[in-house]
Parts: structure tokens; C-alpha cells; sequence
């Protein structure tokens, strides 16, 4: 039988992959506008070039949007490891 996880190592095994989540979400974000740039095409979004509005105002606003999931994930988990805390 296998001794089950402490809480401190569950709680960072959770962190870890919550970090690993977001940077690859990151990492996608960057390079999806990179990649599209080889696409060459006449559209345009709020007077710009497509990929122009892309990059300068989809991606810092998904940035936001990884920094916030991250905050509301990481506070469950604080809470959650808080809670068990206090019950020992």
C-alpha cells in the first residue's frame, strides 16, 4: 500500500502544476501571433491590420486573464491548505 501524500508536497504538487498550466498557456499566447504572421491577409480589426490588433490588444488582455485564473487558483489552494492546517 502506498503512504499517501503529505499535505505540504500535495499542496506543491498542485502549485507545480498550476505554474506548468500557465506558462503554457503563455507560451501559446506568444506564439500563436507569431505563427499567424506567416499568414498574409487583408482583414482588418478596429482599422488595423488583423495580426497588428492581435498581438497589440488580445494577447496583453489573455496575459491578464493567466495572472487572474493563477490568483483565484493559488487562493483555493491556500484556503484549502489553511483549512487542513487548522483541523490538525
Amino acid at each position: 500500500m502506498k503512504p499517501q501524500p503529505s499535505e505540504p508536497s500535495r499542496y506543491w504538487r498542485h502549485s507545480l502544476w498550476l505554474v506548468l498550466a500557465c506558462l503554457l498557456a503563455w507560451f501559446l499566447i506568444t506564439l500563436v501571433p507569431l505563427l499567424l504572421g506567416a499568414i498574409n491577409t487583408d482583414a482588418t480589426l478596429f482599422g488595423w491590420p488583423w495580426l497588428f490588433a492581435l498581438a497589440a490588444f488580445c494577447v496583453p488582455v489573455l496575459y491578464l486573464l493567466i495572472i487572474g485564473v493563477y490568483a483565484l487558483v493559488m487562493d483555493r489552494f491556500d484556503r484549502a491548505a489553511h483549512a487542513s492546517r487548522s483541523k490538525q
